[in-house]
C-alpha cells in the first residue's frame, strides 16, 4: 500500500467543510488523520510547510506521494486510488476533475476526455522526488496552482486528465469573491512571479 501525505492548509471558520474533507480522505487512506498546526501562511505556503514535516526525515520519512489539496474540495470515492493509478501507467500527473451541484466546475477544463493533455490542475498528487525537482509553491493563495502546473510542465512532467480524480468543490466558484478580491489577488500572483523571476499567466 503506498504512503501517502495530503496537505490541507486551511483558515479559521471553515471547520465544517474542513471535516467533510478530511473524513473522505480518510476513507480513502485507511488510516488515522496526523494534524499540523502551521497557521498564518498562504495555500501555497502551507502546503510547503506540511510536505516539510513530511519529508527527508520529517514526521514520516519519504512518502510515496504527496497531495497538495484544499479545505473545500471533497474527493469522490476513488480518487486517490484514481490518481496513484495513473501516475504509474502513464507517467504524467493526473489532472482532477471538479464538479459543482453535480456539475463540471469549469467549462474546457473538467470537462475534457480522460487522458487530454491539459494545461492546469487545481489539486496535484506528486512524488517527493518530482517536489523536490520543482521546487516549493509560490508563497500566494490564488493562482499557486497556475504557477505549479506551469513549472511542472517545464520540469518535464505532463498534466493529463485523470477520470476518477475527481472533487466535489464546496465553496463555489468565487462566488464570495467582491469588492475587487480577484484583481487583488492576481496582482499578489503577479508580484510572486516577478519576485521568483517567472511569467504569470494571467
Amino acid at each position: 500500500m503506498a504512503r501517502v501525505v495530503v496537505c490541507i492548509p486551511t483558515v479559521g471558520g471553515r471547520d465544517a467543510m474542513l471535516r467533510q474533507t478530511v473524513d473522505a480522505w480518510a476513507d480513502q487512506l485507511h488510516s488515522g488523520i496526523k494534524t499540523f498546526w502551521v497557521d498564518g501562511y498562504t495555500w501555497g505556503e502551507g502546503c510547503n510547510r506540511i510536505a516539510s514535516l513530511c519529508c527527508g526525515g520529517g514526521y514520516y520519512t519519504d512518502p510515496d506521494y504527496l497531495v497538495f489539496a484544499a479545505d473545500d474540495c471533497v474527493p469522490r470515492p476513488g480518487a486517490l486510488k484514481a490518481a496513484v493509478d495513473h501516475w504509474l501507467t502513464t507517467g504524467t500527473i493526473p489532472g482532477a476533475r471538479f464538479y459543482q451541484d453535480g456539475q463540471p466546475l469549469a467549462a474546457g477544463f473538467d470537462d475534457l476526455p480522460a487522458g487530454t493533455a491539459t494545461t492546469w490542475t487545481r489539486l496535484f498528487l506528486l512524488t517527493p522526488e518530482v517536489y523536490r525537482q520543482v521546487g516549493p509553491l509560490l508563497d500566494i493563495s490564488w493562482f499557486a496552482d497556475f504557477d505549479y502546473s506551469d513549472r511542472l510542465a517545464e520540469a518535464g512532467y505532463p498534466i493529463t486528465v485523470c477520470d476518477g480524480f475527481a472533487f466535489d468543490h464546496l465553496d463555489g466558484e468565487r462566488t464570495w469573491a467582491v469588492d475587487g478580491e480577484v484583481d487583488r489577488q492576481r496582482r499578489v500572483y503577479r508580484e510572486a512571479c516577478a519576485v521568483a523571476c517567472r511569467s504569470p499567466r494571467s
